[in-house]
C-alpha cells in the first residue's frame, strides 16, 4: 500500500495534465473510505511531507476547479478515520480559512469536513475559527434559527445547517467555545429548543446546552435568566394532566405555570433534558435555581408517569453523551454517569432536589460537588431512594 501511494503522487504535482490528475483523484477518493488506507497515509505523513501536503496544496491552488468537490470529499473520508489526519488539517490555516469562504456550490462538503474536524480537535479549529472570522459562528446560529423552507425540510440531510449543528455540538466541549455561546448566543440556543422548531435542530440546541453545563463556572450563567432557560428546556417533560397544587404551580416559572400541552414522546429528548438538569445539579447555584423553581414537583410528577404501566415508554431509556475532557471517574464523565439509565437519573434528580444542601451533607465552602468521584458515590450520598419523599 505504500508503495503504491508513493506512485501515486507522481500524478498530482503541478505539471501533470488535469485529466491524468482527476483521474488520480477519484482513486484517491475511492481508496480514502477505507480506514487502512487511512492509517497508511497517516504513517507516510507522520514520517514526511506526504500525500496529505500534496492534497492540501492542491486545494488551495483549485479553488474554483472543478476538482475541488472531489478533494474535499477525500478530506471528509480521511478525517472522519483519523484523528491524526484530522490534527493535520486543522493546523492548515490556509485550509481552514478556505472551508470557511467557502461558496454555495460546495457549502455543503465544508460543512461535512467542519464537522469532522471539530470531533477530534475542537479547542484549535475554534481558535482558526475565531481568528480567520469571527462572526461564522454568529452566522450559523442565525442560519439555524430562520425557518426552513419546504424544499430545505426535504432535502434536510444535504443541507449545511444540518452539519452546521453538528459543528457546534462538537466546539461546544471545548472550553473556549462553550463560554463564547454561553455569554454570546444564549438566546438563540434557547429559541431553538421551542415547539415549533425542527426536531434536528431542537436535538442539536439541546445537545449543545448539555455540554455547556458540564462547565460549573457557566452555570451562573446559563441560568441567569432562569426562568427563560428553564422554560425552554423543561417543557418536553410537562403534561397538562400533572397532579401539581397550586403553591407548586406559583414556584414554576411563569411560561410553564398551567401548561396546557402534553408531554414530548421524543425518548432521546426527555433523556437529554433530564441528563442537563443533572449536570446543573452539581454546583450549589444549580441546585438552589431548580430548588427554587419547584422543579422537584414536575420530576415527581414525570416519574409518576413513567413508572406507570407503559409509562416508560412515553419518555424512554437512554444513555449519557458524556463530556469529553474530563477526569476518568469523575461525575458527569466516561465511566461515571455513563451507565445510568434514565429511571435512575430521574430518581438521583429528584433525590438532590427534595433534600436541603444540609441534608444532603454538601459543606458550605463546596460550590461543586462534581469532584466528589463517581456517579455511583454520589448517588449512595444524596440517596437513590427516595420512596416516600416522592
Amino acid at each position: 500500500m505504500a508503495q503504491s501511494l508513493v506512485e501515486l503522487r507522481t500524478f498530482l504535482s503541478d505539471v501533470t495534465r488535469p485529466d491524468v490528475q482527476l483521474t488520480a483523484l477519484k482513486l484517491l477518493l475511492s481508496l480514502s473510505s477505507d480506514s487502512d488506507f487511512c492509517q497508511h497515509l497517516s504513517d507516510m505523513d507522520a514520517n514526511s511531507n506526504g500525500l496529505i501536503d500534496d492534497l492540501l496544496r492542491l486545494c488551495s491552488a483549485h479553488q474554483t476547479a472543478s476538482s475541488l468537490p472531489i478533494l474535499l470529499a477525500i478530506f471528509i473520508n480521511i478525517s472522519s478515520h483519523s484523528r491524526q489526519i484530522a490534527a493535520k488539517l486543522t493546523e492548515s490555516d490556509t485550509f481552514v480559512k478556505q472551508c470557511l469562504l467557502s461558496n454555495a456550490a460546495i457549502s455543503v462538503r465544508s460543512a461535512q469536513l467542519l464537522s469532522n474536524l471539530s470531533h477530534f480537535c475542537p479547542t484549535r479549529l475554534h481558535e482558526q475559527i475565531f481568528e480567520h472570522d469571527s462572526c461564522f459562528l454568529s452566522r450559523i446560529f442565525d442560519l439555524l434559527i430562520l425557518p426552513p423552507t419546504e424544499e430545505n425540510k426535504a432535502n434536510a440531510t444535504e443541507l449545511p445547517e444540518t452539519f452546521f449543528g453538528y459543528l457546534l455540538i462538537n466546539l461546544s466541549t471545548a472550553p473556549s467555545a462553550a463560554r463564547y455561546i454561553a455569554a454570546n448566543h444564549l438566546t438563540q440556543l434557547m429559541a431553538l429548543l421551542g415547539r415549533n422548531v425542527p426536531m434536528s435542530r431542537r436535538a442539536a440546541a439541546l445537545n449543545i446546552l448539555f455540554n455547556l453545563s458540564m462547565f460549573d463556572d457557566l452555570h451562573e450563567l446559563l441560568l441567569r435568566d432562569e426562568d427563560h432557560l428553564l422554560s425552554s428546556l423543561l417543557w418536553p417533560l410537562i403534561d397538562s394532566e400533572d397532579r401539581l397544587d397550586e403553591d407548586e404551580i406559583a414556584r414554576l416559572p411563569i411560561q410553564l405555570q398551567y401548561w396546557e400541552g402534553s408531554r414530548n414522546n421524543s425518548p432521546e429528548i426527555g433523556d437529554k433534558v433530564l441528563r442537563t438538569l443533572y449536570q446543573l445539579c452539581a454546583t450549589r447555584h444549580g441546585r438552589q435555581c431548580l430548588r427554587g423553581k419547584g422543579i422537584y414537583a414536575l420530576l415527581r410528577e414525570l416519574d409518576r408517569a413513567t413508572s406507570a404501566p407503559g409509562g416508560r415508554e412515553t419518555v424512554g431509556e437512554g444513555r449519557i453523551c458524556t463530556f469529553i475532557g474530563s477526569d476518568e471517574g469523575a461525575w458527569g464523565s466516561p465511566g461515571a454517569d455513563n451507565e445510568l439509565g434514565y429511571a435512575q437519573v430521574l430518581r438521583a434528580l429528584i433525590g438532590m432536589l427534595i433534600r436541603s444542601e444540609g441534608e444532603m451533607g454538601v459543606a458550605e465552602e463546596c460550590l461543586s460537588i462534581r469532584h466528589l468521584g463517581s456517579a455511583d458515590r454520589l448517588l449512595e450520598k444524596v440517596g437513590t431512594e427516595v420512596g416516600d419523599d416522592c
